[in-house]
């Protein structure tokens, strides 16, 4: 179940534990225009998918896919079940809140007509679940979604941005999601301590264990499925320099009033605003809000350098655009879309061999192993990303773990 700031609070349920994050999310955009507005607006929906994404991925890990799809709609509900027909209310509940006065809905840059624009939205997550689901469950799925992608439109990617070469012109990509546990003092990703990323997926999988018993053996799916065996995570060096002023944004939001907030204030949702709300929001978008380079080139890490690869590139290689590796995009959603099987998150850690101040954490799902091996083209990712200088394994498969004959 899945409620909005707006919804009636229901006396909590003595058997479940809460548990909330601070949300700062900078990103492209994501899919919910507001009716008869040009701007964008974060829904609770985006939040509901995010977390019930990646709770999928990591059932499919451990168990049968019809099990997993089961237990999923035992956590998330459902109306209809594919695997049974049996409607399934569902335990876990997800509040989006305005985080203190603000509100989630955020605001949209505009540094100049010559740079590309990106949305920031702020306010608080409140998760709640039955108490042996949560905290050994759900928590440890969250701490890793965070640690390796975003939220919303543009998740598999660090925040960047992307020249078309027909038109020179420059268009905003990716998400930078920072997300921090109500009264902890840091933000709540993973470290780059490979043993601290073993140690807590085998946590998760003796609490799923302990809870569901035995649902079967995992399959060989052609799918996103996050286990050591289905999985690769690195880290690599990042970019030089950040892509954007991160600490003067967040500065200057927090002076920042937007009319989306006013109407929460009021009442009145986003949607429904006058015409006068509309001209207040666009006087208020930020004008400070910089990007620090030109070059969309040093916008990217090494990881986000590999995903680029073409056959162009030295050496060769035919990831960007490659529906097996780095995905392609199509407008409008058409079925000529597929998503990238690589999540790049750029990480606040500097890297003391490479000396950046950042780094790229790289998520690679290697999909269906047949008898053959795995997909020709993310095996060779897989071995391009370990022969980055000074790259780190954090997480699941290894090039050396992988036959030579692929198909």
């Amino acid at each position: 179940m899945l409620e909005s700031a707006m919804s009636t609070t229901s006396a909590p349920n003595p058997t479940h534990q809460m548990q909330r994050f601070d949300f700062t999310l900078y990103t492209q955009g994501v899919e919910g225009a507001i009716q008869g507005e040009n701007r964008m607006e974060l829904r609770p929906s985006h939040w509901r998918g995010w977390l019930r994404s990646w709770t999928l991925r990591f059932l499919l890990g451990v168990m049968s896919e019809t099990n997993a799809k089961i237990v999923l709609e035992n956590l998330f509900g459902t109306i209809e079940s594919t695997a049974d027909k049996k409607h399934r209310k569902g335990c876990v509940r997800v509040h989006l809140l305005p985080k203190r006065t603000g509100d989630p809905w955020g605001e949209l840059s505009k540094q100049s007509e010559k740079t590309p624009d990106f949305y920031i939205w702020k306010g608080q997550i409140q998760i709640s679940a039955p108490k042996d689901i949560l905290g050994t469950i759900l928590l440890p799925i969250i701490k890793i979604a965070a640690s390796v992608g975003g939220v919303g439109r543009g998740w598999r990617r660090p925040l960047h941005f992307f020249v078309k070469p027909d038109s020179k012109r420059k268009f905003s990509r990716g998400t930078h999601l920072i997300l921090t546990r109500v009264g902890g003092s840091s933000p709540y990703p993973m470290s780059l301590d490979p043993v601290d990323w073993k140690s807590l997926y085998n946590q998760w999988t003796i609490a799923v264990q302990t809870k569901w018993g035995d649902r079967g053996t995992p399959e060989h799916l052609s799918a996103e499925v996050f286990s050591p065996e289905t999985c690769a995570v690195y880290a690599v060096p990042g970019p030089t320099e950040e892509p954007i002023d991160f600490d003067g944004t967040q500065s200057h939001y927090g002076t920042q009033k937007t009319s989306s907030s006013m109407a929460l204030t009021r009442g009145i949702r986003p949607g429904q605003q006058q015409a006068r709300a509309t001209t207040e929001a666009k006087q208020n978008r930020s004008q400070t809000i910089q990007w620090n380079t030109s070059s969309s080139t040093q916008t990217r890490g090494q990881g986000m350098n590999l995903i680029y690869s073409t056959r162009e590139s030295a050496p060769p290689r035919d990831y960007k655009g490659n529906v097996n590796v780095g995905g392609r995009a199509a407008s409008g959603g058409s079925k000529s879309s597929f998503c990238s099987w690589v999540s790049i998150r750029r990480v606040d850690q500097p890297h003391s061999e490479a000396k950046t101040d950042c780094q790229e954490i790289v998520c690679l799902f290697l999909g269906k192993q047949e008898a053959q091996g795995f997909n020709r083209d993310r095996l060779q990712f897989l071995r391009d990303l370990e022969q980055i200088e000074t790259s780190q394994h954090l997480f699941g498969m290894r090039v050396s773990s992988q036959p030579e004959q692929v198909r």
